[in-house]
């Protein structure tokens, strides 16, 4: 058998990371197509699963753990909590490190969150379901 992990779920063995793809995509159609995080918006393929409680932190590859996230938001925020990831990426100048790809985040988040309200506006507006 080779290296990789099979979880066991309904009687049969199916790698970790054909799990990790169902909850990946499970979590974008929840998230109506965009970031956890920044808001932005996704296609499958640019998709990443974010483990919201870290593996490393005794997190599990489950269906309520895994959110939708862009490489960059995935990739920042490591091992790191999710309450301690999004206050850095609303407050980027208390980051002790990687400042830079915060202040990105930062500016990713409220471009998408302003980019949400003006579709929504437009929406009411217009008398379309939200």
């Amino acid at each position: 058998m080779s290296g990789k992990k099979r979880a066991r779920r309904g009687g049969r063995g199916v790698s970790e990371r054909a799990w990790i793809r169902v909850y990946r995509t499970e979590a974008l159609r929840q998230q109506k197509g965009k970031c956890v995080f920044c808001l932005e918006p996704l296609t499958l393929g640019r998709t990443t699963a974010e483990h919201v409680n870290p593996r490393a932190k005794g997190g599990s590859t489950s269906a309520e753990n895994i959110a939708a996230a862009c490489q960059p938001c995935n990739s920042l925020k490591a091992n790191m909590s999710e309450k301690v990831f999004r206050n850095l990426i609303r407050n980027p100048d208390r980051a002790e490190r990687r400042r830079f790809e915060f202040f990105m985040a930062n500016a990713r988040f409220r471009i998408f969150r302003r980019m949400a309200l003006a579709e929504r506006r437009i929406r009411r507006a217009a008398g379309l379901k939200e």
